[in-house]
């Protein structure tokens, strides 16, 4: 319960920094990692802690911490655009592998 909470919290983190450093909206292009990242260097650590914790959150045996998990780094994602993802890529897309990988079975 705890941990389904946690990962449901953990994306409303990055809000006060894009309010502080982004005047409340981060300007990015759907599908567009290359060139330059639109996010301040203290809003790039806040989304890699908090997206490296619910990929974490993604691995755990509670099936609605794992989809809460899930929505969270989506949620960061429409917030912050894919530069968000880059840090954090290959946890996240081994855990969503993982998952349907289990699901197909």
């Amino acid at each position: 319960l705890i941990k389904g909470e946690t990962a449901e919290a953990l994306p409303s983190l990055v809000v006060p920094s894009i309010a502080a450093h982004h005047g409340g909206e981060i300007e990015w292009t759907k599908g567009d990692i290359g060139g330059a990242s639109p996010m301040s260097p203290h809003t790039t650590a806040v989304t890699s802690a908090v997206l490296g914790e619910l990929a974490s959150l993604m691995k755990d045996d509670d099936g609605d911490t794992v989809g809460k998990a899930c929505e969270g780094i989506q949620s960061v994602i429409e917030l912050c655009g894919p530069h968000a993802l880059a840090p954090v890529a290959n946890d996240c897309l081994t855990g969503a592998f993982n998952l349907l990988r289990s699901l197909s079975r």
